[in-house]
C-alpha cells in the first residue's frame, strides 16, 4: 500500500509524512510487514502485525534534517527521544 502526500494533523500542527509505504505478507494465520516512508518532515520505520482481531504496530519516529521545530516537538511528545531525537512507539489493540 502506498500513500503519497501523506499528512498527519495533531495539536494544531500538520506534519508532512511524504510517501508512506505499508508492505504486508501472510505470516502464519495473519499478516505482517513493514511501515516506512520517504520524504516529509518525519522519518518512519516500523513493523505491523495482524492476527484477527489484534493489530500491533511498533515504529520509530524521527525528525528529518529540515523538520520544522513545531513538528520536532510533537515527535518528542510521543515518547522519550533518544540522543538523535528518535521516539519509539508501540500500539496494540483489537480492530473490527
Amino acid at each position: 500500500i502506498r500513500w503519497s502526500g501523506a499528512r498527519l494533523a495533531a495539536a494544531g500542527a500538520v506534519a508532512d509524512l511524504g510517501t508512506v509505504r505499508l508492505a504486508l505478507a501472510p505470516r502464519g494465520t495473519g499478516l505482517g510487514g513493514t511501515l516506512t516512508n520517504e520524504g516529509g518532515d518525519v522519518r518512519i520505520d516500523g513493523t505491523i502485525a495482524y492476527t484477527a482481531p489484534t493489530l500491533g504496530i511498533e515504529a520509530t519516529l524521527a525528525p528529518g534534517p529540515d523538520t520544522p521545530p513545531t513538528i520536532a516537538r510533537l515527535i518528542a511528545m510521543a515518547g522519550t527521544p533518544d540522543s538523535a531525537g528518535r521516539v519509539r512507539i508501540a500500539w496494540r489493540g483489537n480492530v473490527r
